[in-house]
């Protein structure tokens, strides 16, 4: 093994290289995602665009962000949102990718024109981020998904799928964020539901340490 060190991103990484590559456990070394978070809330706070579909629209504002492909399950999220009350959420899809049209053709077929919009690609996604009241994700499986970091990181809400990979680690002991019983659209749905119930999805101000101590650039340089 010609190398000094293998950076993983987390833990379950580094148990697989070990267990199923045969690499030695003193040759890993864990090292969080690091975020330059002085950027992303200087970015989110740039008005560039009209965020809701509505001005008056006093609906839970969810947001994800994200190619569409398969393995990032919109059709799941997709089928969340329809078992949501209508007069409550709203989400944008903010991203592209060789799904969209496939996912837009079904929230047409769900009847969830008004309940679901498409932002499309955005270079600069966090302003959709912090006009949000929670991030979801619907992943079947995720490496390590800094989308999530970087709203924990605005002190937005995230409730996501149990995704296969580094997600639940990634939002260990974060208070804001919510993981979904199962791999399921009604999972989903309910996990959604629930947080905004117990007022997850209230702004706060109260910047996450964890995110801080973690995952800024600054600290992990």
């Amino acid at each position: 093994q010609n190398f000094a060190k293998i950076i993983c991103q987390f833990s379950a990484m580094q148990h697989d290289l070990v267990a199923n590559f045969n690499v030695r456990p003193e040759k890993t070394i864990i090292v969080n995602n690091p975020l330059d978070l002085k950027t992303i809330k200087k970015s989110a706070n740039i008005s560039e665009v009209q965020l809701r579909q509505n001005s008056d629209d006093k609906r839970v504002q969810l947001v994800s962000v994200g190619r569409f492909r398969p393995e990032k399950r919109f059709d799941r999220l997709v089928e969340a949102i329809a078992v949501l009350d209508p007069e409550h959420y709203h989400l944008t899809c903010v991203g592209d990718g060789s799904e969209l049209e496939t996912v837009k053709a079904h929230v047409a077929a769900l009847g969830l024109t008004s309940q679901i919009s498409f932002a499309g690609f955005q270079k600069n996604p966090y302003p959709y981020i912090q006009a949000a009241d929670a991030l979801i994700l619907s992943s079947d499986y995720e490496g390590a998904p800094n989308v999530v970091l970087e709203a924990l990181g605005l002190n937005i809400a995230v409730v996501t799928t149990p995704a296969k990979g580094g997600v639940a680690e990634m939002v260990a002991g974060h208070k804001r964020a919510v993981i979904a019983d199962a791999l399921s659209a009604v999972s989903l749905g309910k996990a959604i539901e629930e947080a905004g119930k117990s007022g997850l999805f209230a702004k706060d101000t109260t910047p996450d340490n964890l995110i801080a101590e973690k995952h800024d650039a600054a600290a992990i340089t």
